[in-house]
């Protein structure tokens, strides 16, 4: 067997790109699965939250409207991101270019997470462990999804030039405008 590729379980060979296109999959759904964990603090009670802050060793947590608002909706947000995260990781190959994207604007929101975090004083383990974690995971993802390539060819189109010629595919369409501009059995536009 070839060094450049293994059987999987099946049978099939698969290829190290094939490797690369399921750790990323893989990636996406545990960082899209984490990230729908924020849903329970969309419906916690705010008993909850206080005591959570309380045993962080926060300042209490003031109960007002806008803390309310964005507690609850930071975290539907996370939950919304999560969801985006399980759906890229159905197709990776064409999504690659978006997760690339998203990834790239996760490090730079991991920095921002860093700097936020020290300034507004969150304790030191929080602060050490959130946004590098989100950093390195974000640089995971853009790593392996640069690795997968994309497909770059034209649509196919169906090109019928009479009733009695079957159709067939082709993915040149200057050829297909051709075909049909020169070919006498075909109808006028």
């Amino acid at each position: 067997m070839p060094r450049s590729s293994q059987t999987n379980l099946v049978g099939a060979a698969t290829s190290p790109t094939a490797k690369g296109e399921q750790a990323l999959a893989w990636l996406l759904r545990f960082q899209g699965s984490i990230l729908l964990l924020a849903l329970l603090a969309v419906v916690m009670p705010t008993s909850w939250m206080e005591a959570i802050n309380d045993a962080i060793g926060l300042e209490p947590l003031p109960r007002t409207p806008l803390v309310e608002y964005l507690t609850r909706s930071l975290s539907g947000l996370y939950a919304y991101v999560g969801m985006i995260c399980l759906y890229l990781a159905n197709d990776v190959r064409r999504f690659a270019g978006l997760i690339r994207y998203m990834s790239s604007l996760g490090m730079v929101f991991a920095t921002g997470l860093l700097l936020l975090d020290g300034l507004v004083g969150l304790p030191a383990p929080w602060v050490s462990i959130e946004g590098p974690v989100v950093f390195l995971l974000c640089l995971s993802l853009w790593l392996l999804a640069r690795r997968i390539r994309t497909s770059t060819g034209v649509p196919i189109q169906l090109v019928a030039c009479s009733e009695e010629e079957p159709a067939t595919f082709t993915r040149e369409p200057e050829s297909c405008v051709e075909r049909y501009d020169s070919d006498p059995a075909c109808p006028a536009r």
